[in-house]
């Protein structure tokens, strides 16, 4: 019989290792998608309307995040100034520590 209170068994070592892929696949997502919202804020200063298909690629998988932003909160486009990415930025980073930390520590 399997003692799965081990932590030297194999199958415990497999879940430890498939945990950590899971979530460094999952930090993986969060990294390229922050660094899309980036680009979709330079892109916005640089080439506002171009037809380019990777730019508008870029605006439609970041134009729902920040259209929720301003959605819940209003006061984010100030005079024309639109800081819904700055938002979009800060609730990944904390999306991304609490669900790296809480997989981590099931491990």
């Amino acid at each position: 019989m399997i003692n799965y209170q081990n932590k030297n068994s194999p199958l415990i070592l497999k879940k430890e290792k498939n945990m950590l892929f899971l979530a460094q696949i999952i930090n993986f997502v969060f990294q390229v998608y922050l660094w899309i919202v980036l680009a979709s804020c330079v892109i916005s200063f640089v080439a506002p309307h171009s037809n380019n298909q990777i730019i508008l690629f870029i605006r439609k998988i970041t134009q729902p995040a920040f259209n929720a932003v301003r959605k819940i909160l209003p006061f984010v486009v100030i005079g024309g100034l639109d800081l819904s990415p700055i938002i979009v930025i800060i609730a990944l980073q904390f999306l991304q520590k609490i669900i790296i930390t809480f997989l981590v520590s099931l491990i």
